[in-house]
């Protein structure tokens, strides 16, 4: 079965490229209902010639979208990222070479100039071309007993003839015909060349990754056939791959030659029936650290460590070139040894062997450094009468900040232990102390005058355009700093500026002083009174208006005669009068079921911690690119403070009685269909007595609105829901001064699991009502329009085990035995 389909799939990849897609998709099909796998489909193609490419153009004329399509792309994706990932785990140099990707192939090109040593054979189309005074042309094809026929000249044998021998053959066959043609000084020329290329057959055995027969171009040579097989395996030989045929080796092939020199003289062209050998690699040794190419080398009996390293491509400018180490397998045990420069040469490698090339150790042998308020800070080079002062001139001078009553010498003694020596560069310019003659590695710090001071500053914060901290100067005054930062708010005018000022002489009891100055609404910066001079480290907060009020919207949707966004007129206005603005309620409007829906104290909160994120984060990308060590492990601080302040975020709002409050307006919002876009996690549900507070707007029940108050009231429902554990939880029919227990009944009473003693009512604006018990009885609650029955489950019991019920007897017995002594103590 699976012989004769490959029969029938053979047919269909030597079909021409007109082949009907309805066709090509039926015969995939069989072929699938038959058990051959994609792959198999594919390596079949693959294995007669064709290319992920041809396929791929075979396929251009039908539906991209077309299943055989995606089949094919997907089945060369998959090929190609298998190849690589495979040689890739493998690490050895040579491994991505015949990874497929970027459209790269090896196909020979058809197109070229006949080559004078191409072998003829079988399926060549020839011709042949007499030119000159006398003129004829020829086109013949080689039969398969191997000749060819020609007119006026008979059957001539080309197999196995180069194309520069048939032509000499044709030369003199035709000189008796065209004497001029074999002239001394002929007239008549005569041309020979392929029309078509014949395929060939060769076959890759081996440690190859697709063995098999291979149908190839006439001109294809070794590496056109390894590229199309997928290389050698892993394990598969780069250097010995042999080429047999007639059962001798004609040539061996040593990949490295053409990868290292681009050497491809090797690379010869195949005939039919050729057969390509890829042996297991014999050695293989590793050299890492300061080469080029630190990889896996395949090498051969008599290289040499200098061999590896030029495979590796030779040293880096920081490689230590005296002496490398090796680590070689031995019989039990590994061995580590030192190669000397004059070795490489001479070392022989061996398989198993891993080399280390070792850096430079990237100590500076002649190198000082000064740093800090000079005009050119850096590394000098060191001479033998170098000093301080030398070195300062080297470095164009002080700037005129430099501190120069003070300064550092750092030296690094050959213990790499530090010392420090205290310079004055006044003295040592004015010759009262010796100027220091410098070491290799010495590194002179001058400070700024400044960097020695405090940084001096002013801050504004409260109600300005732009907070911020500014630097202090003498002459600050308050108007300077309210116009740096951008002015005053509207919400300031007409509240004050309070300065603290650290305390002249701070004590225990005072540390700081205040200073008060208001701010009319009228004020303007040239105020006089804004003239008050600044201190270092002043901190200027303007304060809000206390009669300022931002625009508080409030909403309120549902049964109401005109719904919508309002703007509070006042602090202190309440449920009552939005009912009133929003033109009052309507003959639909459900008054039992009113809800107000109002934010959660974690949304108040959300934005300050996240606020606190941000200036952190602002903070921590300042110490992205550093590698000194205190600044890493401040970082790693920030970095844990961070991600506690986002668990806060996230976590916030998460404690028991959020968690109830939040299923509970889950459960109104699944009663409500205007609060289907809710958040619940920022919102909460307070239960509204509403013709209460329509009768008595002066009662408690008559709430103070907030910002961003959402105010529901839904329409009537004539409908109560049963949950939980009832026989049939469904939604039945309104019955007016009905308790909780009548519903369930018509739901079809508890379930056996039912815990009936908890049963409760959500009614419709979000207050609960529990059943209670009296003495034997249980007293179920009332149950309103649109409210929901909700039967929880009772817990579930685990059974003491016979070794727990010894415990608690033991325990018992025990206990008892201590009760009956103590009673009988007099």
């Amino acid at each position: 079965m699976r012989h004769s389909l490959y029969s029938v799939l053979l047919i269909v990849f030597c079909l021409s490229n007109s082949f009907a897609q309805d066709d090509y998709r039926e015969l995939y099909e069989r072929a699938s209902e038959l058990g051959l796998s994609e792959t198999e489909i594919m390596s079949l193609a693959l294995s007669q010639g064709y290319s992920f490419q041809e396929l791929d153009k075979f396929n251009q004329s039908i539906d991209q979208q077309d299943l055989v399509n995606a089949r094919i792309r997907q089945f060369s994706n998959i090929q190609q990222d298998t190849t690589a990932t495979d040689y890739q785990k493998e690490l050895f140099f040579g491994a991505g070479f015949f990874a497929r990707g970027f459209g790269l192939t090896f196909q020979p090109d058809e197109n070229m100039p006949t080559p004078p040593d191409y072998v003829l054979g079988p399926g060549d189309e020839l011709y042949v071309d007499i030119y000159g005074v006398s003129e004829e042309y020829y086109n013949t094809t080689i039969s398969p007993d191997g000749y060819i026929t020609l007119v006026n000249i008979g059957k001539i044998n080309a197999q196995g003839r180069t194309i520069a021998e048939l032509k000499e053959i044709l030369i003199r066959k035709f000189g008796t015909v065209y004497r001029d043609l074999i002239s001394n000084r002929p007239r008549t020329f005569l041309q020979v060349g392929l029309i078509n290329v014949k395929s060939i057959q060769v076959h890759l055995a081996g440690e190859i990754n697709v063995a098999g027969t291979y149908t190839l171009n006439g001109f294809s040579t070794v590496m056109n056939a390894l590229y199309a097989a997928g290389g050698p395996t892993p394990t598969g030989s780069f250097r010995s791959i042999q080429i047999l045929r007639g059962g001798a080796k004609v040539n061996e092939l040593d990949l490295y030659k053409f990868l290292l020199k681009g050497d491809a003289r090797q690379n010869v062209r195949l005939q039919s029936n050729d057969v390509i050998l890829v042996p297991p690699y014999e050695n293989r040794v590793s050299i890492t650290g300061e080469v080029k190419r630190p990889t896996r080398y395949e090498t051969k009996p008599g290289e040499t460590v200098a061999d590896l390293i030029t495979y590796a491509g030779g040293f880096t400018p920081l490689a230590y070139k005296e002496s490398l180490s090796v680590v070689r397998p031995a019989e039990a045990d590994r061995v580590v040894g030192e190669i000397y420069e004059q070795q490489l040469e001479l070392f022989p490698v061996m398989a198993g062997d891993e080399y280390t090339v070792h850096s430079t150790f990237g100590k500076f042998s002649n190198r000082v450094l000064i740093e800090g308020a000079v005009m050119r800070p850096g590394n000098y080079a060191l001479d033998d009468s170098l000093t301080v002062s030398r070195l300062v001139e080297k470095a164009g001078g002080y700037r005129p900040d430099a501190f120069l009553g003070y300064g550092v010498l750092s030296r690094t003694n050959e213990e790499l232990t530090i010392t420090t020596q205290q310079l004055d560069f006044r003295s040592i310019s004015s010759g009262d102390s010796p100027d220091i003659v410098l070491q290799p590695e010495d590194r002179i710090i001058v400070q700024s005058k400044f960097d020695l001071d405090e940084k001096q500053f002013v801050k504004i914060s409260g109600e300005v355009n732009d907070e911020g901290t500014f630097p202090f100067f003498d002459g600050l005054v308050l108007s300077d700093v309210l116009f740096l930062a951008k002015g005053v708010k509207q919400s300031g005018r007409g509240g004050f500026i309070e300065i603290s000022r650290r305390a002249s002489n701070q004590q225990p009891t005072q540390q700081r002083e205040i200073i008060k100055i208001p701010f009319d609404v009228s004020d303007s910066l040239g105020n006089p009174e804004f003239s008050v001079p600044l201190a270092s480290f002043d901190h200027i907060m303007v304060r809000k208006n206390p009669q300022y009020m931002e625009e508080t919207i409030v909403t309120v949707s549902g049964e109401v005669n005109f719904p919508g966004e309002y703007t509070l007129i006042s602090r202190n206005e309440k449920i009552s009068d939005l009912i009133e603005r929003s033109g009052g309620t309507n003959e639909w409007a459900f008054i039992e079921g009113a809800t107000l829906i109002r934010k959660t104290e974690y949304y108040k909160s959300e934005n300050e911690i996240q606020g606190k994120i941000d200036f952190l984060n602002e903070i921590r990308a300042q110490y992205d690119s550093t590698d000194i060590e205190a600044e890493v492990l401040y970082a790693e601080k920030l970095d844990q403070e961070i991600a506690l302040l986002r668990s806060r975020l996230e976590q916030d709002n998460s404690s028991a009685a959020s968690t109830a409050k939040r299923n509970r307006l889950e459960e109104i919002k699944s009663q409500n269909p205007l609060l289907a876009n809710l958040d619940v996690k920022r919102n909460e549900a307070i239960p509204l007595k509403l013709q209460k507070i329509m009768q008595n707007p002066e009662g408690k029940e008559n709430l103070t609105l907030e910002a961003g108050d959402h105010l529901i009231i839904p329409s009537k429902s004539e409908t109560v829901r049963l949950r939980g554990k009832v026989l049939y939880p469904s939604t039945v029919s309104f019955a007016s001064k009905k308790s909780a227990r009548y519903y369930v009944n018509q739901s079809g009473g508890f379930d056996q699991r039912a815990l009936k003693r908890n049963t409760y009512v959500l009614y419709p604006n979000g207050e609960v009502a529990r059943t209670k018990s009296l003495w034997f009885f249980k007293v179920y609650p009332e149950v309103l329009a649109g409210s929901e029955v909700i039967v929880p489950q009772k817990p579930v019991r685990v059974p003491l085990r016979p070794g727990e019920i010894v415990n608690i007897t033991t325990g018992l017995s025990a206990l008892a035995v201590l009760l009956i002594n103590q009673l009988s103590t007099p």
